[in-house]
């Protein structure tokens, strides 16, 4: 059985190595124009993913965000991404998966693109953007 202090030690513990992940999600069209927005924020540790899912009428976007600590300023984030695209007019479904490395400085933002970067220029094609910030969750000034 832990005691008060035993208690109050481990949860400084936590506070000291817990992390902030932000998430900015969009969709843009072939033009830059984002037709699609959606900010998550979740607290995490060293090797714990966050999972975020975003949902339209014809895409799931699944994220799965990995922070790992490298040294005291940086971290390798572990990003994956599996999108699925529905054509409701061709009755199909596909599927993409994607996983990329990605070293991180602490409060740095970084550009995960589970699709890639389309490089079409017609009216079908579009991007799908996560912009990802990792803080120090004793920096971000919240109550434990």
């Amino acid at each position: 059985m832990c005691s008060g202090e035993d208690l109050q030690d481990l949860l400084e513990l936590v506070h000291e190595n817990a992390f902030r992940i932000n998430i900015s999600a969009s969709v843009k069209e072939h033009n830059s124009i984002s037709v699609w927005n959606m900010e998550v924020s979740r607290l995490t540790i060293s090797g714990k993913t966050v999972n975020v899912k975003l949902t339209s009428d014809t895409i799931i976007v699944i994220a799965h965000i990995t922070p790992y600590v490298e040294n005291d300023e940086s971290l390798i984030l572990i990003a994956q991404g599996q999108v699925y695209l529905s054509n409701p007019v061709e009755e199909s479904v596909q599927y993409v998966s994607t996983v990329k490395s990605l070293p991180v400085s602490l409060g740095e933002s970084v550009l995960f693109y589970p699709l890639g970067i389309s490089e079409e220029k017609n009216h079908e094609s579009f991007t799908i953007e996560l912009e990802i910030q990792v803080l120090p969750y004793s920096e971000t000034g919240e109550e434990r």
